[in-house]
């Protein structure tokens, strides 16, 4: 039995696979990890950005951001097209040295460290509110409830139950699918924050 639904996962898999065209490597599995990671937080930060700065300086600032992010990613790529090598750690390892090399992985991965902080800390305050908008306070658990021991158990069961099973594939290819879903969410979260505004006020 076990081997059969096995055999029935996959089969289910390979059909999602085939209709959208989510191959590993494929054009579309592409599109979707790239908007997944350009997009992710900037959701929710762009109109905080914009609420802080006003209607005319947000704006601006956003698209000086993405004028800047869209020059540097040109950069990369010509780097790569010139030196063949495909990490930043290669590129600095190419250019100073090993020394140089080490410094930028640790620097990337204090970058990483801050993005997992952020997202675990977004998680663990965002988490018992929407449980009790939706499900309502006096149906909730005390340890899922809006207050620091829900907030700790909120967090330990995203970093559990969410990061870890995305950080053990060692393709990315393998994150097509969560990145699909990461960019449906991110649309569907859009929607809501522009009904909010214009008609929910």
């Amino acid at each position: 039995m076990s081997g059969r639904s096995a055999t029935s996962r996959r089969s289910v898999i390979s059909r999602i696979s085939t209709i959208v065209n989510i191959e590993p490597g494929s054009m579309s599995g592409s599109i979707f990890s790239l908007a997944a990671a350009c997009m992710g937080a900037g959701t929710l930060t762009m109109p905080y950005i914009v609420s802080k700065t006003g209607i005319y300086l947000g704006p601006a600032l956003i698209w000086i951001g993405a004028l800047l992010s869209y020059y540097a990613s040109l950069l990369i790529i010509k780097c790569s097209e010139i030196t063949g090598k495909r990490t930043y750690e290669e590129f600095a390892y190419l250019a100073y040295g090993r020394k140089f090399s080490i410094f930028v992985a640790v620097c990337v991965l204090i970058s990483l460290l801050g993005f997992a902080t952020a997202y675990v800390a977004l998680a663990k305050t965002l988490l018992p509110t929407t449980l009790e908008q939706v499900l309502g306070r006096d149906n909730l658990p005390y340890y899922f409830q809006d207050n620091d021991l829900g907030r700790f158990v909120n967090a330990t069961a995203f970093t559990w139950l969410i990061f870890l099973p995305l950080s053990i594939p060692q393709e990315l290819s393998a994150l097509r699918f969560s990145s699909a879903l990461g960019v449906i969410c991110t649309l569907v979260l859009s929607t809501v924050i522009v009904y909010q505004f214009f008609w929910n006020k």
